[in-house]
């Protein structure tokens, strides 16, 4: 990416500012400057193209870059809502139809897939993304289809689809695309985690450290943060190394901390905290994290409010206060179940499971022990249910 912004950039030099030329360079310099974690300089350049765009009176250049500028605003900004952003991609997807525009309606529906799976709704972000995918292909634009792609990877890594038709679906997208180095490395990503899902660790071992590789060569540091530590510490747990999830994952928070990538680094440190919950007498750290990310979280942020409701109500719990703690609990399992992420609905029965558990409910806590099994075994994660089931075999054997 650093060659990329240096040739982009030399391209906006050459150019007259007027120049419809000139503005059409500058979405894609700001896309690779946010790649690299440079956001303010990317807020910037979009600015430049929307106005540049409303002088020359070019709506395609206005409301392509004020698509983006929205999704990047969206990962510094807590008080952005994903219902607001909805409805900006209302009016825009039909004004870029009028124009005909395939790389402007892209970039919408791209965005409004996005906001889906933000949402907790991965199985419906998939449609407008394999229609962006198409879109962005027609226009001939490589870089605006391989992101796309990436997006249909992480939507069936992480939403309902089983483990195994997920990974022939991520491989799916790397089809006749293989010379496609950053292509390559994101779905390198996407396979590590669905292999250690099933058990398959150096198999797993071997995609991520790959992909990740490519990634710190290209400079994705904003994909590095939020993606490939935080995939590296997911595998690490599931392989029972608690060392290497806790330094993987506070790398990746701290990565995104570094260059204001607020929105990934709340998912990111709720992970860390849950792991640092593996360790009994650490529930003042993991408080101090939920404490340190709750001003940054968007209120409907599904993927990391349910991480941070558990991750109170298991420290809570430990901590004696039962009432509060069971209230979180059933939160989270609450939005966990109104969405398709299914590892969200096991992680949050096991968080409830402890917490009825601790309370003398032991029969309350079996059922959300086998509802988190149930939760597992449907995506595949055979790790995860194996664990969960474990769990609740000892719980009744000492019951």
């Amino acid at each position: 990416m650093p060659s990329a912004v240096n040739l982009l950039s030399r391209a906006v030099a050459l150019l007259p500012p007027a120049d419809v030329r000139r503005l059409e360079i500058l979405q894609p310099l700001a896309v690779a400057l946010a790649d690299m974690g440079r956001f303010e300089e990317a807020q910037a350049v979009l600015q430049e193209a929307i106005q540049g765009g409303r002088a020359l009176g070019d709506r395609r250049i206005e409301l392509r870059a004020a698509t983006r500028a929205k999704f990047i605003w969206m990962l510094r900004a807590p008080e952005a809502t994903h219902a607001g952003a909805l409805a900006d991609m209302e009016l825009a997807i039909p004004a870029f139809e009028q124009l005909g525009d395939d790389v402007g309606l892209a970039e919408a529906l791209r965005f409004l897939g996005i906001l889906n799976l933000w949402a907790g709704r991965a199985g419906e972000a998939l449609q407008p993304w394999e229609r962006a995918a198409e879109h962005a292909r027609r226009a001939g634009d490589r870089r605006l289809e391989t992101d796309i792609r990436h997006w249909i990877g992480l939507g069936v890594t992480q939403g309902s689809t089983p483990a195994g038709e997920a990974i022939e679906r991520v491989r799916t997208q790397l089809r006749g695309r293989e010379d496609d180095a950053v292509l390559r490395s994101q779905m390198s990503r996407f396979l590590g985690e669905l292999e250690a899902m099933r058990g398959h660790f150096s198999e797993a071992r071997s995609f991520l450290e790959e992909g990740t590789e490519v990634a710190r060569q290209l400079g994705l540091v904003m994909d590095i943060g939020g993606g490939f530590l935080r995939s590296t510490g997911y595998l690490a747990l599931l392989a029972g190394d608690l060392a290497e999830a806790e330094a993987a994952l506070r790398e990746g928070m701290e990565t995104l901390e570094r260059i204001g990538d607020s929105g990934h680094q709340v998912s990111v440190g709720a992970d860390l905290a849950l792991v640092i919950l593996e360790t009994v007498g650490r529930e003042q750290e993991a408080l101090a994290l939920a404490d340190a990310h709750e001003p940054l979280m968007i209120e409907d942020d599904v993927d990391a409010v349910v991480r941070w409701d558990a991750v109170r109500a298991r420290a809570l719990a430990r901590l004696g206060d039962a009432a509060v703690a069971e209230r979180l609990a059933r939160r989270s399992v609450q939005r966990a179940w109104a969405s398709d992420y299914v590892d969200l609905r096991g992680l949050s029965q096991e968080a409830l499971a402890e917490v009825l558990r601790r309370s003398g409910r032991m029969d309350e806590a079996a059922a959300a022990l086998r509802q988190a099994v149930a939760a597992y075994e449907a995506k595949g994660n055979l790790v995860s249910a194996a664990h969960a089931r474990d769990v609740l075999e000892k719980m009744q054997a000492t019951a």
